[in-house]
């Protein structure tokens, strides 16, 4: 598990996502982008998080918020529209 903080700090620093961010979360953690990300998620949405640096937690969900209906257009084309739409892709815990 990715300590939360280890992670708001390194979003702080790497704010632009690259292939060289990508390798670093490689190398960092073992995690892939997209795995890194839904962490990044869950752990933006916590109180804890929100008092340790309230502005990088609001980047980080207005990016998120930002890219919320390219998600929801990408999971119609892909037929799982459905899927998406009704909550049944959730992360696990």
């Amino acid at each position: 598990m990715v300590p939360a903080h280890d992670l708001l700090l390194f979003e702080a620093k790497w704010p632009q996502h690259s292939a060289a961010k990508a390798q670093e979360i490689e190398a960092r953690w073992g995690l892939s982008a997209v795995r890194y990300y839904q962490v990044l998620a869950r752990v933006s949405a916590s109180p804890a998080a929100v008092a340790a640096d309230p502005f990088l937690v609001a980047r980080i969900r207005r990016q998120r918020a930002g890219r919320a209906p390219l998600l929801r257009e990408s999971a119609e084309h892909s037929g799982l529209g459905s899927i998406a739409s009704s909550g049944a892709l959730e992360l696990p815990a």
